[in-house]
């Protein structure tokens, strides 16, 4: 019968929108708050969507909604740079009203904050350095640094505790 039909029309595609990697649903809200019931299948590589109900688009490469106006006006790539940092000025912008026990892996960038313990600092980008100098140490004797006793290193040498 008809209403059979219709029922599993409907129920097939159900399924292909929620399993098929090229179907994509809008996810812009709806002003009564049920969300757009628009959505569309995707050209294959393609990293922008619009929606043909509400005319949003989204970059579903980056999920954030995309074009002018928005946070996403250009590329990824330039999405990603000026995320990147903000991230970076929120992060120092926190670690500054910590106080000055706080570092940056020489290798990676990224802030560390030094709350006690020795100088032996190991990033989790893999790094091992010195919070006393900065400078990148062995990562199978990064200990060495600290007992350098050879005159061309600096003298003296950091300590491996601050204050000993």
């Amino acid at each position: 019968d008809d209403a059979s039909w219709t029922r599993y029309l409907l129920l097939e595609r159900q399924l292909y929108t929620r399993t098929s990697p090229l179907f994509y649903s809008c996810p812009s809200p709806s002003a009564d708050g049920s969300g757009c019931p628009g959505g569309g299948e995707l050209e294959e590589g393609a990293t922008t969507f619009t929606c043909p109900v509400c005319s949003t688009m989204r970059c579903v490469a980056c999920n954030v909604f995309s074009g002018p106006g928005t946070q996403h006006p250009a590329g990824c790539a330039d999405y990603a740079a000026r995320r990147n940092a903000r991230d970076d000025a929120s992060v120092h912008q926190f670690l500054s009203r910590l106080g000055n026990d706080h570092l940056r892996c020489p290798t990676c960038r990224r802030e560390c904050e030094k709350d006690g313990g020795c100088n032996h600092m190991h990033c989790p980008c893999g790094a091992h350095y010195c919070s006393v100098c900065g400078d990148l140490l062995s990562a199978t004797s990064p200990y060495d640094h600290f007992q350098d006793r050879n005159p061309a290193a600096r003298a003296p040498p950091c300590q491996l505790v601050s204050g000993q």
